[in-house]
């Protein structure tokens, strides 16, 4: 059963969804399919709702995509059927590609952080919105903190999220504490959806 199907929209509805997996795997797709799904669903039983996109991809040069074994890597989220009211994206590192060093690997990841932070500084100070959509959090997680990301996803009524959990990337000190985090930030949501292969999608 697709992922699609097993999780139907009025399943997602003010609940935390999570996906996890491999590096191309369908995890973007699958993230912009259920936001365009609420957007609508929620639009017709309920109000015009506020959204909030945290896009934490990197952008992958492809000459550094290539060095992976799961095919091209990253890429933002895409939306069919509404604009963000609120839209974070751009200037995050890939570290584990880009990293020519571990030190300089953990470096670009702390300055992932404190960017990323100061997006959080809005949702946090703001009014809750009613979806929340988080792409790659993972890269967050990487030398960020579960509660903090916690209490981000705590400004939402609903979320969708998405995040790294493999081996591609490497099993370095960094990536065994990203995916401690991220089974530690799976206690906050209602569903995991974990893909472990590419679907072929009609859409």
């Amino acid at each position: 059963m697709m992922a699609e199907d097993a999780f139907p929209v009025e399943t997602l509805i003010e609940r935390k969804t999570i996906i996890t997996g491999e590096v191309n795997t369908g995890k973007t797709t699958l993230t912009g399919f259920w936001g365009d799904e609420l957007w609508e669903y929620i639009g017709k039983h309920m109000h015009t709702p506020s959204v909030a996109v945290l896009d934490m991809a990197p952008t992958v040069p492809p000459e550094l995509s290539k060095l992976t074994k799961g095919g091209p890597i990253g890429g933002h989220t895409i939306f069919n059927d509404f604009t963000p009211d609120i839209l974070f994206k751009g200037g995050i590192h890939p570290p584990r590609l880009m990293g020519t060093s571990p030190k300089h690997i953990i470096t670009l990841a702390r300055e992932n952080r404190r960017h990323i932070e100061n997006w959080f500084k809005t949702l946090i100070n703001g009014d809750k919105v009613d979806l929340l959509i988080v792409n790659d959090m993972s890269i967050y997680l990487q030398t960020g903190k579960v509660d903090i990301m916690a209490e981000v996803l705590n400004r939402a009524h609903t979320v969708i999220a998405n995040g790294y959990k493999g081996k591609t990337l490497g099993t370095d000190s960094m990536s065994r504490t990203e995916k401690r985090r991220m089974n530690r930030i799976e206690w906050y949501f209602d569903n995991i959806v974990p893909m472990r292969h590419k679907p072929n999608w009609p859409f």
